[in-house]
């Protein structure tokens, strides 16, 4: 598993802990208001009680905070792989699809929600350079790893009349 991977992991289950924790803390507040209104106990122990579980919840919303934005999704690596290498196998169908979309007039309003973003420019040489950005990017590569784009049968057509 990768370490990226792994700190997700950590934070998510970090982030879980934290909502169980405060989950209790309202709870047992509640019992202790109770208890208090009742007139059941010594009240000078479940005041005390209830200021050190606000500063416990203090602490814990504070650490929460700090913690990275959830993602909406998490991939496993070996399931990006499966997945391209299905598409991989079935690219002529996907071709047959595309096109399809493209006749009922679907398919650029399809790529505009999943393109973010193109960038056209030129090398030192003259050559025309594509660099397209998805919003699915954070989902399935981290930031370090360069993707590289292929050509293939109209993509760059298909791309050139989105935009």
């Amino acid at each position: 598993m990768s370490t990226l991977h792994k700190k997700v992991e950590d934070d998510d289950a970090r982030r879980k802990h934290i909502g169980r924790r405060l989950a209790v803390i309202e709870k047992d507040n509640e019992r202790l208001t109770d208890m208090l209104i009742d007139g059941i106990g010594d009240s000078r122990v479940i005041d005390s009680r209830i200021k050190a579980q606000a500063q416990e919840r203090t602490q814990l919303e504070n650490e929460i905070k700090t913690l990275p934005q959830l993602r909406s999704i998490s991939v496993h690596p070996s399931a990006i792989k499966a997945f391209a290498e299905k598409i991989s196998v079935h690219r002529p169908k996907f071709e047959m699809a595309l096109y399809l979309l493209d006749e009922m007039g679907e398919l650029s309003r399809l790529i505009r929600e999943i393109v973010k973003s193109i960038t056209v420019s030129r090398d030192d040489e003259g050559r025309l350079h594509l660099a397209v950005e998805s919003w699915l990017d954070p989902f399935l590569h981290p930031k370090s790893e360069l993707m590289k784009a292929h050509r293939g049968w109209g993509a760059v057509s298909l791309v050139a009349k989105a935009v």
